[in-house]
C-alpha cells in the first residue's frame, strides 16, 4: 500500500465504512457533516455502504465516491471467508491507505479482518458507551487506533486498550444549520402554548416512556403545557417501540397534549418550537440532541449518565437531575420553564458556546491528527 501522504504524490486514501442505507441516523448525519471541512489535500475520502440508499445518494452529494458490499454476520462460515477475501480485494483495487469505521457496532467485521490480513491501518470510531462487562470485541484490540466521541465512551476500554490507542474526538455538529431560523410551519399546538419536547430514536435507552411519565406529572402541575415527540422506531427494527409509546401515552390520558411526529429532518425548527428540550437517557455516549437544543438558544433538562455531563454545563446550558428519577425531571422542567431571565440568558450564550467546543473547525483536525498518526506510525 503506498501511503501517499508520506511521499507527497496524491492525498491518502480513507475508506469510511458505513454500515446502513438510512441518511437520518444521528451518526451518520455527522459523518455527513464532516465531509465538507475534510482537508482534501490531505485526504481523499471514499465510502463503502451496504447497498443504494439515501446515505449514498447523501455521500455522493459530497462528492465522495461511494462503493458496496454487503454485510456478513462474523464466524468462521465459508459465507464470512469470502466477504473478507472480497474486501481484501476491494482495498486492494482501490488502493486503500486507511480504514476508518466511524460507527463500530459490528462483533468481528470481515472489512476489519481483511485489513489485518493486508496491513491497511484502521481507525475505530466508537459513538457508543461499550459494555464493561462483556468480553472486548478483537477489532478494537487489532485497530491501530481507537477514538471515543467523549471520555465516557473511552473509558470502559481503559486498562484493556493501551492508553496511546485511545484518542477523544468529540462529536460535531454544522452549526450553520442552526443560524438562521426557517418558515416551515409547525401548528402542532397554538403558539401561545408552552412546550416540553424530546428528540431522538424510540428506543428504550432514550427514555420515551420516561418522558411520557414527566409529561403525566407535568400536566397535573401545568395544564396549559404541551408535549412534542420527534423520533421514531430505528430503520429495520422488528420492535414497534414507536406505536407501543403511543399507546402509552394514550393510556395515561394525554392524547390531547402529546404530539409524536415520526422521523424528522427538520429538527433546528423543531428544536425552536420547544421551550425546554426533555432528555432522560439511561445511557449516552454522546448526546447529539444536547447541542442541537442549545445551537437554537434552548435548555435542555437531561439525565446525569454518560458523556452528558460533559456536554451540558449545569447551570449555564440546561439542568442535570438523576437518571429515572421523573419526579425530580418534572421539578427541573418547571423550574426552568418558570425562569424567563434564565432561558433568556440560555438563548443568549448557549449557542456561542457550543460552536466554541463542537464545530467542525475544532473536531475535524483532530479526527485528521489521528489519521495522520496512525499513516506515520
Amino acid at each position: 500500500m503506498a501511503a501517499a501522504d508520506r511521499d507527497g504524490r496524491r492525498p491518502a486514501r480513507v475508506l469510511w465504512v458505513v454500515d446502513h442505507t438510512q441518511n437520518t441516523i444521528g451518526n451518520f448525519v455527522g459523518l455527513a457533516e464532516l465531509l465538507p471541512h475534510i482537508d482534501r489535500r490531505r485526504f481523499e475520502p471514499l465510502a463503502v455502504v451496504p447497498a443504494a440508499g439515501a446515505s449514498s445518494a447523501a455521500l455522493a452529494a459530497h462528492a465522495i465516491r461511494v462503493l458496496q458490499r454487503p454485510i456478513v454476520p462474523s464466524g468462521w462460515t465459508l459465507n464470512y471467508l469470502r466477504a473478507a477475501l472480497a474486501f481484501c480485494r476491494l482495498l486492494l483495487r482501490e488502493r486503500i491507505d486507511l480504514l476508518y469505521i466511524a460507527d463500530h457496532a459490528r462483533w468481528r467485521p470481515a472489512d476489519l479482518l481483511a485489513a489485518r490480513w493486508l496491513r491497511v491501518p484502521v481507525v475505530v470510531h466508537l459513538r457508543a458507551i461499550p459494555d464493561p462487562g462483556r468480553v472486548l470485541d478483537p477489532s478494537l484490540r487489532d485497530a491501530q487506533a481507537i477514538i471515543g466521541n467523549s471520555l465516557a465512551t473511552l473509558h470502559p476500554l481503559r486498562g484493556r486498550v493501551p492508553d496511546g490507542r485511545l484518542h477523544l474526538v468529540y462529536t460535531c455538529v454544522d452549526f450553520d444549520r442552526f443560524a438562521a431560523p426557517t418558515n416551515e410551519p409547525l401548528d402542532f399546538f397554538p403558539s401561545a402554548m408552552p412546550i416540553v419536547g424530546f428528540v431522538g430514536m424510540f428506543r428504550p435507552e432514550k427514555g420515551v416512556r420516561e418522558f411520557i411519565d414527566v409529561a403525566r406529572r407535568l400536566r397535573e402541575a401545568r395544564p396549559d403545557l404541551r408535549f412534542l415527540a420527534v423520533g421514531g422506531d430505528p430503520a429495520g427494527a422488528t420492535r414497534h417501540y414507536e406505536r407501543e409509546m403511543r399507546r402509552y401515552a394514550m393510556e395515561h390520558g394525554l392524547a390531547d397534549v402529546m404530539h409524536f411526529t415520526g422521523t424528522r429532518t427538520d429538527i433546528a425548527a423543531l428544536m425552536r418550537r420547544m421551550d425546554v428540550l426533555v432528555v432522560p437517557s439511561h445511557t449516552e455516549g454522546f448526546g447529539r440532541v444536547l447541542i442541537e437544543a442549545n445551537a437554537v438558544g434552548r435548555a435542555v433538562v437531561a439525565s446525569a449518565v454518560g458523556a452528558i455531563p460533559e456536554v451540558v454545563e449545569d447551570g449555564i446550558t440546561g439542568v442535570l437531575v438523576p437518571a429515572g428519577d421523573t419526579a425530580v425531571m418534572a421539578t427541573a422542567v418547571l423550574r426552568v420553564l418558570d425562569d424567563p431571565a434564565w432561558r433568556a440568558a440560555v438563548a443568549a450564550q448557549a449557542p456561542a458556546r457550543v460552536r466554541a467546543r463542537f464545530s467542525p473547525t475544532t473536531q475535524v483536525p483532530a479526527l485528521e491528527a489521528v489519521w495522520q498518526h496512525v499513516l506515520t506510525a
